[in-house]
């Protein structure tokens, strides 16, 4: 499962066949559903009919694939191929020391990059490794936003120095019975942190000191996007790091939360993210903020974008309706930070 987060136009069906040359980018094609899908099952009975063993995945096929290579890795050295990030932390977290050796195989471009699984293990220490779900999905995954400026090596080099805060964190995270409450007081805590914020503080009152520290100190226009988040979106962000640990945790099998209850939304069949509970702005002032453009806003020259606001029915000439800066969702992944 992973939820929308960029906008991008899809590509259209295409009616295709095996011995089909494909005449549009591979990103297009594979932006429209039906086409990826379809591709999917033609590539799956090819390896069937030549003897290979395939499983379709109903839910998050990473899970699956990370559960097929850990019983492989029982008997056999073990070598997962794949793009994706998560499938090396879910390795880096569930491979055990009395499993054969695994390998995990990414290659992007032109580039070929091999990791030694339990080399890799031991480099980073077993601290980092029991945590790393929590230090991948809190700093931003497929179903979870990247906190603005906030890397990767933040949580493993916390994690790393045993910080406390971060430790107790990422254990709260990893409990099944964690309330809503916990896990959002949890998550307002890290960011207070990251955001070197004092303890005790909140993260709407360390927004407000940072944005007068940038009116005083700086010269140009402050964005939103370079302050911390609101205690209301890093609560969202907070439940949906905690769905999706759990899901790792227990790949997928066996899960009873209900997505819905954690930071997301279903729209038209998609999991959406629920960015917050309060508006962006008072209403009086929604009222005077709105675009007039006759492009797809896109660019920055939307006034609505350039402010980090969503287009809405106010906008002279989209309505928030028909642009790349409105509510609807579409068909493409955010592609995920690597670590």
């Amino acid at each position: 499962m992973a939820h929308v987060q960029r906008r991008t136009l899809p590509g259209r069906d295409v009616q295709f066949t095996p011995d089909m040359l494909l005449s549009e980018k591979k990103e297009e094609f594979l932006s429209n559903t039906t086409n990826k899908q379809r591709f999917i099952h033609l590539v799956g009975n090819c390896f069937e009919e030549n003897g290979i063993p395939v499983q379709h995945a109903q839910g998050d096929a990473d899970c699956v694939i990370v559960q097929v290579a850990l019983q492989s890795a029982v008997e056999y050295t073990t070598y997962v191929v794949g793009e994706d990030t998560d499938l090396l932390i879910l390795l880096l977290f569930h491979v055990k020391s009395d499993m054969k050796d695994v390998f995990f195989s990414s290659s992007r471009a032109s580039t070929t990059r091999i990791w030694d699984i339990r080399s890799t293990q031991s480099r980073l220490g077993p601290n980092v490794c029991k945590n790393i779900l929590f230090a991948h999905a809190f700093s931003g995954c497929d179903t979870t936003s990247r906190p603005f400026s906030v890397g990767k090596c933040v949580p493993v080099k916390r994690l790393q120095k045993k910080n406390k805060l971060f430790e107790n964190s990422a254990k709260v995270l990893l409990q099944t019975n964690s309330d809503h409450q916990m896990i959002a007081e949890t998550g307002e805590k890290l960011l207070v942190d990251i955001y070197k914020g004092n303890d005790g503080d909140t993260l709407d009152k360390l927004r407000l000191v940072k944005y007068h520290e940038k009116v005083f100190t700086g010269s140009k226009q402050v964005q939103p996007k370079v302050l911390p988040p609101t205690s209301a979106a890093a609560k969202y962000h907070s439940y949906r790091v905690f769905y999706q640990v759990q899901e790792w945790a227990c790949l997928g099998t066996n899960l009873e939360l209900m997505p819905e209850e954690w930071g997301f939304q279903l729209q038209r069949g998609q999991l959406l993210p629920v960015h917050t509970d309060i508006p962006p702005a008072p209403e009086e002032l929604m009222n005077i903020i709105r675009c007039g453009c006759t492009t797809d806003c896109s660019s920055q020259r939307c006034s609505c974008r350039k402010v980090g606001l969503r287009c809405t029915t106010v906008c002279g000439q989209c309505r928030g309706i028909s642009c790349l800066n409105s509510m609807l969702p579409m068909d493409e992944e955010e592609e995920e930070t690597n670590i």
